[in-house]
């Protein structure tokens, strides 16, 4: 028996990242940086058949407390949490708390190792800092990201016919 696609609702999939809000004034650049990064993500997410509903950076309980919400309207399938940096609980169980799905949580960083040398050649602990919580993402380059959605032939939400 062989179902039909076309009559198949798209797979939803949550995406959000984390922070902390306090870090946006101290480190120029940073959350600029990881929402791009947050972005590349997404446009690994993305399939004919898959919708993504990317809520960017989460970085206050308030806003864990209203994506929670926005993932549960949105009828979500699953969630896709991106460590993009360091955060608090409070930004993160709020969110998986009142949507009620399973989240795959992603850490996903630049490479195998900091570039200590050109890292300590910046002199400056601020921006050494801000450096380091950016690491902690995704690769800049957008080369080793090793993120594929791969979707079961035989799940509804696949794009191949019988």
């Amino acid at each position: 028996m062989c179902l039909d696609v076309s009559a198949m609702s798209p797979l939803k999939i949550g995406l959000f990242g984390i922070g902390l809000d306090a870090y946006w004034p101290q480190f120029t650049g940073l959350k600029e940086r990881l929402e791009s990064y947050l972005h590349r993500v997404q446009h690994r997410l993305e399939h004919p058949g898959v919708v993504v509903v990317n809520l960017g950076l989460i970085d206050t309980p308030e806003r864990a407390f209203e994506a929670g919400h926005a993932f549960r309207q949105a009828d979500v399938d699953l969630i896709f949490l991106h460590v993009t940096t360091y955060a608090l609980s409070s930004t993160v169980l709020p969110v998986v708390r009142r949507a009620r799905m399973p989240v795959i949580i992603l850490d996903l960083q630049p490479g195998p190792a900091i570039d200590y040398a050109e890292f300590n050649r910046m002199g400056d602990r601020r921006r050494m800092t801000g450096e380091w919580l950016a690491y902690c993402a995704l690769d800049v380059r957008g080369e080793s990201v090793g993120l594929r959605l791969v979707v079961h032939p035989s799940s509804p939400w696949s794009a191949h016919s019988c």
